[in-house]
């Protein structure tokens, strides 16, 4: 095996594999990607586990006019529409009145328009001029977390604000039918790709050669390295950087976070029994007061998603199975009004945060941290570049769009290094 390359990239996420699709086309010899899992797709993982596709990670595209979509667009992918129906239940799991659900979605609209920097959430929510109505500001606590995977009181109410802002109208949010595999698919056909190969030191203290060493003690040698792991792996610190990063470089990745999140899917007998508790959902609209935030799956129609964030996941994830599962059967049968015990197959949770190879499900910004970070994060150090979503500072960080735009920003810094080498 060659062990001398023109560019190594670490991480076989989209980003990754993204940048190294770029290198390809682009004509550049020996690419290698290499990844410390046996899969490619990183945090992108559609199983197949009850016959039909279910998303382990990502599962929508947030946005008929992103990147994203046109990808599935050019590669004439099947999607499908994410409904907006949605109920929101209170603490007793009623649906809202109307004037409720007015107040509600007011409070949402404000915390989107009036962020202040330095200000949590939680603040933002305790002081706001909306309602007073303590379910409701709990079910906005609720729908921060879930979206941005991190407690409302740690996160800065400026930046989201902020965010929203950079971000705009994306237009419509779809879903793959046949999953996001057919993505990871595309991009990953053709790239040499080294699985199950964990790096363990970086060395790039020579301004024209990198040296990566695996956990194994092989070597790896390349003119340029394009880093993609989670943020999540940097704050560890699995990987030694030799020299160190630079101080700005390292205060950034301790500023800012990387939330938790979990999915939990349920499989029932029958389709209706899944439409009668709630039909097919965005989860950046959902919020209801159950343990999760839950939506009918686009992809297998016999599948409830249920989804959780911030030190929600924690509590959630450290009851033993079976209670696990009793309360969250208890909490679907009080939403339709019935036991649902028997209408239920099976029952199956997804989570990143234990894997030592991701340790989260993806960036936020705490109190204290900016969009200057992620700027920072993805600046070029030496011939050592970054691509990966928490590097993106126009206000997609965190999501799939976001991730691919930075594989192929790298990638052009890639190809700008090669021309003068």
């Amino acid at each position: 095996m060659l062990t001398e390359y023109s560019v190594i990239v670490i991480g076989a996420g989209i980003s990754g594999l993204v940048a190294a699709k770029q290198l390809q086309d682009s004509r550049v010899r020996n690419v290698l990607v290499v990844e410390a899992q046996d899969y490619v797709g990183g945090r992108i993982k559609t199983s197949h586990i009850w016959d039909r596709p279910i998303e382990l990670g990502a599962e929508f595209i947030h946005g008929d006019n992103t990147v994203t979509a046109q990808i599935s667009r050019s590669l004439k992918l099947d999607t499908r529409q994410a409904h907006e129906n949605h109920i929101v239940l209170d603490s007793n799991g009623i649906q809202l009145s109307s004037d409720r659900r007015k107040d509600y979605e007011n409070l949402i609209n404000y915390m989107y328009a009036n962020g202040k920097i330095g200000v949590s959430v939680q603040e933002l929510i305790d002081k706001n001029p909306i309602t007073k109505d303590t379910d409701l500001k709990t079910l906005a606590k609720f729908f921060i977390e879930d979206l941005e995977s991190g407690d409302a009181d740690k996160i800065d109410s400026g930046v989201f604000s902020e965010s929203a802002r950079r971000i705009g109208f994306l237009g419509q949010n779809i879903a793959l039918r046949d999953g996001y595999g057919d993505i990871i698919s595309h991009f990953a056909s053709g790239l040499h790709i080294a699985l199950n190969t964990v790096v363990a030191a970086i060395d790039y203290s020579d301004l024209n050669s990198i040296k990566i060493t695996t956990r194994s003690g092989n070597t790896l040698t390349a003119q340029c390295a394009i880093i993609t792991t989670s943020l999540g792996v940097l704050k560890q610190g699995y990987i030694q950087f030799i020299p160190k990063l630079p101080v700005e470089k390292a205060a950034s990745v301790k500023r800012l976070g990387m939330g938790n999140a979990c999915k939990i899917f349920v499989l029932f007998r029958s389709a209706s029994t899944a439409n009668a508790i709630f039909r097919i959902a965005d989860a950046e609209n959902e919020s209801l007061q159950t343990i999760t935030n839950w939506w009918n799956s686009a992809l297998h129609d016999r599948v409830l998603v249920g989804y959780c964030g911030g030190s929600r996941v924690s509590a959630l994830l450290s009851l033993p199975y079976d209670q696990l599962r009793s309360k969250i059967i208890k909490d679907l049968g009080n939403i339709i009004g019935k036991d649902v015990e028997n209408e239920i197959v099976d029952l199956t949770i997804s989570r990143w945060d234990t894997n030592e190879f991701i340790r989260g499900s993806y960036s936020y910004h705490p109190v204290g941290s900016s969009h200057n970070d992620n700027e920072i994060l993805a600046k070029p150090t030496n011939n050592l570049l970054w691509a990966g979503e928490a590097t993106v500072s126009d206000g997609n960080y965190a999501m799939v769009h976001g991730a691919i735009s930075s594989g192929y920003r790298a990638a052009a810094e890639a190809l700008e290094i090669l021309k003068h080498t």
